[in-house]
């Protein structure tokens, strides 16, 4: 890995405790948050911080862990293991033991915690480059809040000097009017962190080592201790679910923000959802109640429309999906319209021009250029050539009860209304198949093929039908 700023820091984020607040069997760092898991946005602030990450997981730690599998290569990371919940003190003191070689006596120790997301980076390199330029010992961030709630109070001394962190469990009345707080942000020379980690207790009301305790001790110790104020919002931690709703609505309303100054059009950015992963293009328009997910790749003048879903797919340029639709692990080509209230599921692949109406459902098929499928149908495990018709309430009988079978049409295949094709099947060029049918044998090239019983009509019947059930009834 190549050197960058920060290199000799180290990032500890605490990340061990049980969740209890959130009433869930899920640990609050497994919740997603605009498709990541709450850890993944964690570790991304850390990364900012240093090229070295220390995890102290302990509550569902197997799960933690393995979440964290897909980012392991871009820094060097290790875990801690908390085995019981003594304290955010106690979560470094456990730190502590897997730091050998990770740095020296003299480096920057970053620590967070693993529930806050809305630190900017700015921000955060701001408050980096603060503590270096006063050689601080110690740097802690701070914000005001109207309701300063369940943090810790920052209590600062005549001159405006910090002088302690008290938390909200050993806080006087006249403390608890303290808006400014502390939202667990901390910057530490390594051998004053290991000193004063050394001298913690737990003599207070909640029988926890505190890490705020760095604070008075060092003030005892004569160290500089440099605060850093950040907006109120980047401060915000999740211990409810609510808090979990708040921050991802916070982020939401950044990521839109950040998608409108691309060139990126949306109508209404309140009811729109962008996971992190998804890429967009200048003039694509985003009609109400558009939610894009996972690794989503919409190119320009793409147009997607209200109350639409589209998860892990590609839309090519100049598409349009209508309302209602929605579209999973699908490819959707140059000029493809497709909905209203469609469903295109994973493997579907629709080449330039092709047209997909409403109620049609297409999976783990490939339709070719101009192909139109306007109505109520279901195409599955097909692939359908370039220029075919398909007419309403046409299926692909793909499965058998037990294996998918794959049905093949030809160009210039045009199927009429209700056929149902039963694979595996192949339907030869410019084929005909007649509204109704339903074929189970392969069809030569340019054959017209029509499968019914013959029509019978019985004249009068129709009356006599409803004279017999009339006498049924009454009977």
């Amino acid at each position: 890995m190549s050197s960058r700023p920060g290199s000799n820091r180290v990032a500890i984020v605490l990340a061990a405790g049980a969740s209890t607040r959130m009433k869930s069997e899920t640990s609050k760092l497994l919740k997603e948050v605009l498709g990541r898991p709450v850890i993944h946005w964690a570790f991304d602030q850390a990364f900012w911080a240093a090229e070295k990450i220390l995890m102290v997981v302990g509550h569902q730690r197997e799960a933690v862990m393995k979440a964290l599998d897909p980012l392991a290569s871009q820094a060097e990371l290790r875990f801690a293991v908390q085995a019981e919940p003594k304290g955010t003190g106690h979560a470094v003191q456990c730190a502590l033991a897997e730091m050998d070689g990770l740095c020296s006596d003299d480096s920057d120790i970053f620590i967070m915690g693993g529930d806050c997301l809305l630190l900017h980076r700015e921000s955060l390199e701001a408050f980096l480059r603060h503590h270096e330029s006063q050689k601080a010992s110690l740097s802690v961030m701070t914000n005001f809040l109207h309701d300063p709630g369940a943090y810790g109070r920052i209590i600062r001394g005549p001159q405006g000097e910090i002088e302690a962190i008290v938390e909200l469990k050993d806080a006087t009345p006249d403390q608890l009017g303290i808006r400014e707080v502390n939202p667990g942000f901390y910057l530490v020379r390594f051998s004053v962190l290991k000193e004063a980690l050394q001298n913690l207790d737990n003599r207070n009301k909640a029988g926890e080592f505190y890490l705020t305790d760095l604070v008075s001790y060092c003030r005892k110790k004569g160290l500089l201790i440099s605060t850093f104020e950040i907006r109120p919002e980047e401060g915000l931690g999740i211990n409810t679910q609510s808090e979990l709703a708040l921050v991802e609505r916070l982020l939401r309303n950044r990521v839109n923000e950040w998608w409108m100054s691309q060139g990126v059009r949306m109508m209404d950015p309140a009811t729109t959802w962008i996971d992190s992963d998804v890429q967009l293009a200048a003039d694509v328009v985003l009609e109400p109640g558009v939610i894009l997910r996972g690794k989503t790749q919409i190119r320009k003048n793409v147009r997607i429309g209200a109350y639409s879903v589209v998860e892990n797919s590609e839309i090519q340029e100049n598409s349009v999906v209508q309302a209602y639709s929605h579209i999973s692990g699908a490819r959707l080509g140059i000029q493809t319209k497709v909905g209203p209230f469609v469903r295109l599921r994973a493997g579907t692949i629709l080449d330039k021009d092709v047209h997909i109406g409403n109620f049609v459902e297409v999976k783990k098929s490939h339709l070719h250029e101009g192909v139109k499928a306007g109505h109520l149908s279901y195409l599955g495990d097909a692939v359908i050539g370039k220029d075919s018709n398909i007419g309403a309430g046409t299926i692909t009988c793909n499965y058998d009860g037990f294996s998918k079978h794959e049905t093949k049409l030809g160009a210039n295949v045009f199927v009429g209304s209700n056929s149902s094709l039963v694979a595996p099947l192949e339907v030869g060029e410019g084929a005909i198949i007649g509204a109704g049918s339903v074929v189970t044998k392969k069809v030569s090239p340019q054959a017209v093929v029509i499968e019914r019983s013959e029509q019978r009509e019985i004249l009068q019947g129709a009356a006599r039908m409803r004279e017999r059930k009339m006498r049924t009834k009454k009977g």
